[in-house]
C-alpha cells in the first residue's frame, strides 16, 4: 500500500516534468541517439570528432528509455514514469526486507516503509531523471535474494541475485560495490566449507560481471577508453571523510541544523548502537557467536559489508578516477535504505533483548513513530513545495530562457556554449564544446586548451558559428571565464 502510495506521491511531485539536470540530458540524449540510429552517442559535439560515444556512463538505464520510446514514449515522459513505479518498488522492497530481518515485524516494515517515502533525499532523487533509482532497486534486490540464497541454498535464487547484480553493474559502474559486498557475504556468512564458498564466490562473479565485461571490451575495442575516466592519482582529504560523517547525520538527524559538532555526535551514537546491538547477538547465544557464521544475522549484516565496500568504492574512486565526484546525497543514495535497514535491525534487536520490560519495549516504539512523524513533516513540506514547479531543466526558469527559446527558433549553424545541457534539452539543438581550462575528472590542466582556441577562432570566422554564455549555467574552473572569451578569442 505504502509503495503505491510513493507512485502516485511522485507523478505529483514530477507533474510538471521529471527533474533534469547535467547527467539527466546524457542519459536522455544516449537513449534519443540510440532510437535515431546513431548509437550510445553525447549529445554534445566535438569540434574535432563530432559526436562522442558515451563510455563515461553504462548503458541500461538509456536503453530502458529507448525501449519505452519504440512504445512512442517520449524519454522524458518514460523517465518520469519508469522513477515513478521505482520509488514504488523501492519503498516495498524496503519494507520486505526489514520485514525479512526481523521475523515478521509488521510495524517495523511500515515505519521503514515510510521513512523511504517521506524522506526529502530518496524524493529528490527518484524526481530526477538519474540512474541512481534503479541502481538501488538492482542492488537491494539482489543482495536480498543473495541473502535467501545463503539461508536456505536454493541455486534459483542465486542465479537471480547474480542477475540483478549484472543489472546494476549496466546501471552504474559503482555496481562493483554490491557485487564485491555479496562476495565477501558468501564467504562470511555461508555455512560451508571454505573450498564450497570460494567456488560459489568464484561463480557469482562471473555471472554478475560478465555483461559489464562485454560494454567494457566494446568500449576498449572501438573507442581505447573503457570509462571515460582516465587513471590519475588525486588523494582525498580529511574533508572528504567529513563530507560523509555529514551526510550519514542528515539521515540520521534530520531535525538538526548538521554542524561538524552534531554530525560526529549523531555517528558516535550510531557506532555505539552497534557496538551494543552486537554484545546482545553475543549475549543470547554465546556459543553460536564463538562459531562465528551461524550467529551472524544474514541480511543486516550484507547490507552493513556492503554501505562499507560502496564508501571504500567511493574514496577509491574519487583517489584515482573522478576528482570531481562530490560526497553529497545523490551520491550516496544508494547507501539510505541499507543504512536504514541496518539501523532497523538494531532497534529490533533492542526490543528482543528486553522483550520482558513492556516499558522500554512501548517508549521504543514511540519514539519511532516521532521519528517517522518527523519524517513524515519534512517529506509533507517538500512535496507540497515540489509539486508547484518542476527542477532543474524542467523548471518554468528555464523553459521560459529568452536566448533558449532564440536558439530553438533561429536556424543558427555551429553553436559553442559552456550550456551544452541546457541548449539540447530546452532548445532541442546540439552544440560544441568550448576550449576546457582543466579536465574535471584529474583536474589536471588541458594541454590541447590553446589548440582548442585556435580551433575556435578559425570556426568564428565563419559567419554561421555563434557562442552562447549563459551565466546561470556554471562550469566552475573547467570552461574560461566570458571575460575572457570576450577579450582573446571573440573578434566579432
Amino acid at each position: 500500500m505504502v509503495g503505491i502510495i510513493g507512485v502516485f506521491v511522485l507523478l505529483l511531485i514530477t507533474r510538471h516534468g521529471i527533474g533534469i539536470w547535467v547527467d539527466s540530458v546524457v542519459y536522455i540524449g544516449g537513449a534519443l541517439n540510440l532510437l535515431s540510429g546513431n548509437g550510445y552517442t553525447n549529445y554534445i559535439l566535438s569540434a574535432n570528432h563530432g559526436g562522442i560515444p558515451i563510455t563515461r556512463f553504462p548503458p541500461l538505464y538509456s536503453m530502458v528509455l529507448a525501449f519505452l520510446g519504440l512504445l512512442h514514449i517520449t524519454p522524458v515522459v518514460g523517465a518520469r514514469l519508469l522513477n515513478s513505479l521505482l520509488f514504488g518498488c523501492n519503498i516495498l522492497l524496503a519494507g520486505l526486507v526489514v520485514n525479512r530481518e526481523t521475523q515478521g515485524s509488521i510495524w517495523l516494515s511500515i515505519i521503514s516503509s515510510i521513512l523511504i517515502l517521506t524522506s526529502t533525499k530518496m524524493l529528490w532523487t527518484h524526481s530526477f531523471a538519474l540512474t541512481e533509482p534503479m541502481f538501488i532497486f538492482f542492488s537491494i534486490m539482489g543482495l536480498y535474494l543473495l541473502c535467501l540464497y545463503i539461508e536456505n541454498y536454493k541455486r534459483i535464487l542465486f542465479i537471480y541475485s547474480a542477475f540483478f547484480i549484472a543489472m546494476s553493474l549496466l546501471t552504474r559502474y559503482a555496481g562493483i560495490a554490491p557485487l564485491i559486498a555479496g562476495i565477501i557475504g558468501i564467504l562470511l556468512l555461508r555455512k560451508e566449507n571454505w573450498y564450497t564458498n570460494i567456488l560459489d564466490a568464484s561463480i557469482y562473479f562471473v555471472i554478475s560481471i560478465l555483461p559489464i565485461s562485454i560494454w567494457l571490451i566494446r568500449n576498449k575495442y572501438y573507442y581505447s577508453d573503457l570509462v571515460g575516466r582516465p587513471f590519475v592519482y588525486h588523494p582525498v582529504g580529511i574533508e572528504t571523510f567529513k563530507e560523509f560523517i555529514l551526510v550519514f547525520s542528515g539521515w540520521l538527524c534530520p531535525f538538526l541544523k548538521m554542524t561538524d559538532y552534531v554530525a560526529f555526535i549523531s555517528m558516535a551514537f550510531f557506532l555505539i548502537l552497534i557496538i551494543i546491538t552486537i554484545y546482545m547477538i553475543k549475549y543470547n547465544n554465546v556459543a553460536a557467536f564463538n562459531e562465528l557464521k551461524p550467529a551472524l544475522p544474514t541480511i543486516p549484516i550484507m547490507y552493513f559489508i556492503y554501505l562499507l565496500v560502496y564508501i571504500i568504492f567511493i574514496i577509491f574512486s574519487k583517489s584515482f578516477y573522478d576528482a570531481a565526484i562530490p560526497i553529497d546525497n545523490r551520491i550516496l543514495a544508494p547507501l539510505f535504505i541499507p543504512f536504514f535497514m541496518v539501523l532497523l535491525y538494531i532497534v529490533y534487536k533492542i526490543m528482543t533483548y528486553h522483550k520482558s520490560v513492556t516499558f522500554i519495549r512501548y517508549a521504543i516504539i514511540v519514539i519511532c513513530v516521532l521519528y517517522a512523524a518527523v519524517y513524515v513533516d519534512h517529506g509533507v513540506r517538500y512535496a507540497v513545495k515540489a509539486q508547484q514547479d518542476s527542477i532543474g531543466y524542467s523548471s518554468i526558469s528555464w523553459k521560459n530562457s529568452e536566448i533558449l527559446n532564440y536558439i530553438s527558433k533561429e536556424p543558427l549553424g555551429r553553436i559553442y556554449s559552456n550550456a551544452w545541457e541546457a541548449i539540447y534539452i530546452i532548445a532541442h539543438k546540439r552544440s560544441y564544446l568550448l576550449p576546457f581550462l582543466y579536465d574535471s575528472s584529474t583536474l589536471e590542466k588541458n594541454e590541447r586548451y590553446l589548440d582548442d582556441v585556435d580551433l575556435l577562432k578559425r570556426h568564428l570566422e565563419n559567419k554561421d558559428t555563434v557562442v552562447v554564455w549563459l551565466d546561470k549555467f556554471s562550469q566552475k574552473n573547467i570552461c574560461p571565464r566570458k571575460k575572457n572569451l570576450k577579450k582573446n578569442y571573440i573578434s566579432r
